[in-house]
């Protein structure tokens, strides 16, 4: 089994300055974590049988009672063991599977688009507190978020994971995995210390929508999360989303709903919006993921 880290495209940081001090009323607020299992793309992998076989070995035994070496070319070293690399057991000698292909055709990683927010809102209070504007590292996508919250969303830090593609070829064909990688938690943004709170996406699945309430202040945050799953053969790979689950950050307040949801294959890779005392308005940014080649 191997790891391939994600290859990526260059991706300016900011950090955003937290001047700006809205007021609320700070109850305790509430994190939740619920599950939504729409239909979603499976992927299935098929078990592929390896022939460890010698040509044409033969073994006897002579007069002495030891029995001569046991060879397949007639050099008295052994048995050369070969690999199959069809689905359905293949002729020995063939390579390593991948997808339909062999192991070279593999891809090599992953590559992250530099986030983009066209067609992208922004939900909230487009006047309070300042900008900012967070971006994931290079070849990184969100996974989580952490905080506080009252009466509204006081705080909130994206977190982001590196974007790894796992190829196991103890399977055959062999497995391809998109997982998370090492993390990174971005600039905390809104200064009322309120109640804390840290939303994670279950291991190696990544934001694909966010959703919640906003109004002159964002007073819930919900982060939608799903495994990428790979499927096709070399030449033309798929990654779709998995089962969609739901992280939610939510304070007292109401407000309008508000959701912005992604497409696969693209991942939440940037957050933007505004922030003074507290979260006033939140967006995000997204990032295409492609296959390495």
């Amino acid at each position: 089994m191997c790891v391939l880290v994600a290859s990526a495209c260059s991706v300016p940081g900011q950090a955003a300055s937290d001047g700006g001090v809205s007021s609320e009323g700070d109850d305790a607020g509430t994190t939740e974590v619920t599950t939504n299992d729409p239909s979603s793309p499976m992927v299935s992998s098929g078990a592929m049988s390896a022939d460890v076989t010698g040509a044409d070995a033969a073994t006897t035994a002579d007069d002495t009672g030891v029995p001569p070496s046991t060879t397949s070319d007639g050099s008295g070293e052994g048995p050369i063991a070969t690999t199959s690399g069809s689905s359905d057991g293949g002729e020995s000698g063939s390579p390593l599977a991948c997808g339909g292909g062999v192991q070279t055709d593999c891809p090599t990683g992953v590559e992250v688009s530099t986030p983009s927010y066209t067609g992208h809102q922004v939900f909230g209070n487009a006047v309070g507190g300042n900008d900012f504007d967070d971006p994931c590292p290079a070849g990184a996508a969100v996974v989580g978020a952490t905080g506080a919250v009252g009466g509204n969303v006081d705080q909130f830090a994206a977190v982001c994971a590196q974007i790894e593609l796992d190829v196991d070829f103890a399977a055959q064909p062999a497995v391809l995995t998109i997982v998370a990688g090492a993390q990174t938690t971005l600039t905390t943004h809104g200064t009322f210390d309120t109640n804390d709170y840290t939303i994670m996406c279950p291991a190696d699945e990544f934001v694909v929508g966010i959703s919640g309430e906003a109004g002159p202040a964002v007073s819930a945050v919900t982060l939608h999360c799903a495994a990428l799953l790979v499927s096709g053969s070399t030449g033309a790979w798929t990654i779709d989303y998995g089962s969609v689950s739901t992280q939610t950050a939510s304070g007292t307040n109401d407000a309008a709903a508000y959701m912005d949801m992604l497409a696969a294959p693209e991942v939440v890779s940037a957050f933007r919006g505004r922030a003074g005392g507290l979260l006033d308005a939140v967006g995000l940014g997204a990032s295409t993921i492609t296959l390495v080649p």
